[in-house]
């Protein structure tokens, strides 16, 4: 199980399905796919901490290293660590450990790459000095022969010419060249011919040989895993180039016998048109013009054509129109005992479009709320009671139904008062019958003035 609390293949197929989404239609280089996912690595790594480890703090952003240089400046001025959670980058210890682009190669792969490269450079090295001593030469025999001439280029070094997302896999990889699939018509040849000879045990001794063979212009190197997907499509192609080998005599056998059995058309413009677009009767004239046609077209031809001769199928008639005898005048009709049709002959006049009515405006009465609990134990005072945004605020019953006053005991709720609820004058009255409390708007239940001096006087 990972972090996050997936098997690892199912994380890695989530985490594939998600860059597959983000960033599979960008058209980006591999530089900037290699940015687009460290920065999305670097998201993820932060949101599973948030997650998954106590006490790491929540900043609100991913920019990390405004943190650390944050924590490394209050602990040089103040000796102390802001977030003891948090660690900082500079704190690790660097390692020979990559992300993003890695390389996937063998030391053995590399050192038969490596030494290819030299060849190639040193040839190329050979070929750019050889250049350069002919300038100097004719740069010579022309002040010889005149005092103007153009100056001989200074002496570069041999490379090769690599776009700018194979010097980032060159870069990546610790080569001189990129190892890139198959691609060129020259790579594909040179692997038919490879292919065929099956003198390589396996993909990377194939490997390692076909970097004898890189010329860092047509063939660049490859991986085993370049090999192997590629001979997957190579034995596939090669099954269906046998395939219509083995199918091509049979094939032509009856390529041949269709054109002995098929018959000659000899078709007219005209005649196909108007067959086309007439009906059955002008479908049989132009069948007779065709077939008259035809028997011209065929008398300074051979017998045994002529007799294989026929006129080209033509398209169907449309469907005949009824007779007016069938139709009837009037506007509905009875068919099986069932009289269909009977729509109305005057046209429909257009309406003109009325606009609705508008909404009635409010008489400024509100709706008028109640107290639920007074109301399922048929109280009096529904609409005057405490209980109409809450039951429970009810100032005459209690969830049972029993009478009681609200004020005292919220008051003997609150350890306020020894009053007993259920025996206040106001079980028997209103609620403006408590001779102990009463309730004020907005600052709720108060004592009552007399009740206040009585605790005064029993002080004294």
């Amino acid at each position: 199980m990972n972090d996050g609390g997936k098997k690892p293949r199912r994380a890695a197929r989530t985490a594939e399905a998600i860059v597959e989404v983000s960033f599979g239609g960008w058209p980006v280089g591999v530089a900037m796919a290699s940015v687009l996912l460290a920065e999305r690595r670097h998201r993820h790594n932060h949101r599973t901490s948030e997650r998954r480890r106590d006490d790491f703090p929540k900043i609100g952003h991913f920019d990390t290293w405004k943190v650390d240089s944050l924590q490394s400046l209050v602990l040089m001025n103040h000796d102390l660590i802001l977030y003891p959670q948090w660690v900082n980058a500079s704190d690790f210890r660097a390692t020979a450990e990559h992300f993003n682009n890695v390389p996937l190669h063998s030391e053995e792969l590399d050192t038969a790459l490596r030494d290819r490269c030299e060849q190639l450079l040193q040839k190329m090295q050979r070929k750019i000095d050889g250049e350069q001593q002919k300038a100097i030469l004719q740069r010579r025999r022309k002040l010889s022969s005149s005092t103007s001439s153009k100056p001989v280029a200074k002496p570069r070094t041999a490379k090769f010419k690599l776009t700018m997302d194979q010097l980032e896999l060159c870069e990546t990889m610790g080569t001189q060249l990129p190892f890139l699939p198959f691609t060129t018509p020259e790579e594909m040849q040179l692997f038919n011919q490879c292919a065929a000879s099956l003198v390589h045990k396996d993909d990377h001794e194939m490997a390692v040989w076909w970097c004898s063979k890189v010329d860092g212009e047509k063939v660049f190197p490859k991986l085993p895993v370049h090999i192997r997907l590629y001979r997957k499509k190579w034995q596939k192609n090669r099954r269906v180039v046998d395939c219509v080998n083995r199918a091509k005599k049979s094939s032509d056998l009856l390529t041949s016998l269709n054109k002995a059995l098929r018959p000659n058309t000899v078709e007219t413009g005209a005649a196909v048109e108007s067959a086309n677009s007439s009906g059955s009767n002008q479908a049989a004239v132009a069948l007779r013009n065709v077939a008259g046609s035809a028997n011209s077209a065929a008398s300074n031809l051979d017998g045994p054509a002529l007799q294989n001769r026929r006129p080209p199928v033509l398209r169907p008639s449309g469907i005949d129109q009824p007779n007016e005898q069938a139709l009837r005048g009037g506007n509905s009709e009875v068919i099986g005992g069932t009289k269909v049709g009977g729509y109305e002959d005057e046209p429909e006049v257009p309406r003109k479009r009325v606009r609705g009515e508008d909404r009635r405006k409010s008489d400024g009465a509100a709706r008028q709320r109640s107290c639920a609990r007074c109301q399922q134990f048929n109280g009096a005072h529904s609409y005057e009671c405490g209980g109409q945004g809450s039951a429970n605020r009810c100032d005459y019953f209690d969830e049972r139904g029993t009478r009681r006053c609200y004020y005292c005991e919220h008051m003997r709720r609150n350890k306020k008062s020894n009053y007993d609820p259920y025996e206040c004058p106001a079980t028997r009255g209103t609620r403006d019958n408590c001779p102990y409390f009463y309730h004020k708007k907005g600052r709720g239940v108060k004592e009552k003035n007399g009740q206040k001096k009585r605790k005064n006087c029993s002080s004294r």
